[in-house]
């Protein structure tokens, strides 16, 4: 009985789809045909200044009307944090670009998982949904 539960546990596990932890949609304005940052991916203690880099970053609901990317790269932490005022971060930036003359609205979405606080062994999946405003 005991394999018996086990595999049926294993099957569930396998076919029932990953649902985020946190999920929540923002809106973004930004300037036709120019690279924006939409949203900063990383985690931070805001204690210690400490920061917690996203993984399994991805694009899972692209943009009809432009093109979205993950950038890499290392900034000062925004003004948010003023406790930690001129610490420079490695972080992942989610990015957008509508086509050509496009205005109008468009949507991303981007998941992660994000280490708690108390170590990598406790991940929560975290999903942005992005609507997108073109000016």
């Amino acid at each position: 009985m005991f394999r018996y539960g086990t595999a049926v546990a294993l099957a569930l596990a396998v076919a029932m789809p990953v649902m985020p932890a946190f999920s929540t949609t923002i809106s973004r304005t930004v300037p036709a045909n120019k690279p924006s940052v939409l949203w900063p991916i990383f985690g931070v203690d805001m204690t210690l200044c400490n920061v917690y880099q996203a993984h399994d970053v991805k694009i899972t609901g692209l943009p009809s009307n432009g093109v979205a990317a993950i950038v890499e790269k290392t900034i000062p932490l925004p003004a948010d944090f003023a406790q930690c005022k001129g610490k420079m971060v490695k972080m992942k930036l989610l990015v957008y670009q509508s086509k050509g003359k496009f205005s109008g609205t468009d949507h991303v979405t981007v998941t992660y998982t994000m280490p708690s606080n108390t170590g990598e062994m406790n991940q929560k999946y975290i999903e942005y949904n992005v609507d997108v405003t073109v000016k």
